[in-house]
């Protein structure tokens, strides 16, 4: 419980700046289509094991989709960053496509698809080392996660409001994994966020 009020807590002190700044610099004929920041909770039991704490800052930049993107449902190209407030943690960077698909005048949802980098730990396999005996405690080591490029999967569920849409907030939840393509890696522990974020569409 006190870790959720202080993902809400620190998800709308993060909105309350972001609003007035977007709001500012407003340019609808900006190549930048949406700028998106959030709060997500760290590597969470979902799809991968839990290994890290804490939470982590996000923050995104959405393209407007080239016409040659048409042929494929228009996807928006997309940059992000994900910043972790555990240490040790693995921070992230990554790129891709984001698909947007309206299920009602105001509700949406998200998909994106891309690739990762990230600084974490992709050389020491602390799960087998525990598991040998050779490691009693391995909560001091960053998740050990294969290789340093991971696949990247994305789904959120928002809602949009403002005059015209502009502003947008959703839930949602990734991963992280090689999926033994990377790396010739079998344990392929991946990684997990969920969170809230916030959109501004230019």
């Amino acid at each position: 419980m006190i870790r959720l009020a202080a993902l809400v807590s620190a998800f709308f002190v993060l909105v309350s700046g972001n609003v007035v700044a977007a709001e500012a610099t407003e340019n609808r004929d900006s190549f930048v289509d949406e700028i998106v920041i959030g709060v997500l909770d760290h590597d969470i039991d979902l799809i991968a094991s839990s290994h890290e704490d804490g939470l982590a800052l996000n923050a995104e930049l959405r393209f407007r989709s080239p016409d040659f993107f048409d042929f494929m449902w228009a996807p928006r190209p997309t940059f992000g960053i994900t910043y972790t407030t555990d240490s040790p943690g693995t921070n992230t960077a990554y790129g891709g496509l984001t698909w947007t698909i309206d299920i009602l005048d105001n509700v949406y949802t998200d998909l994106f698809f891309g690739l990762s980098v990230h600084d974490g730990n992709d050389d020491f396999d602390h799960f087998a080392a525990v598991s040998s005996g050779a490691l009693t405690d391995d909560s001091g080591f960053e998740k050990y996660l294969g290789c340093t490029v991971l696949f990247r999967e994305a789904i959120e569920v928002g809602y949009k409001f403002g005059n015209r849409s502009q502003y947008a907030i959703a839930a949602t939840v990734s991963h992280l994994s090689h999926g033994e393509i990377f790396c010739n890696d079998s344990r392929n522990a991946g990684m997990d966020h969920w969170g809230v974020r916030y959109g501004y569409k230019f």
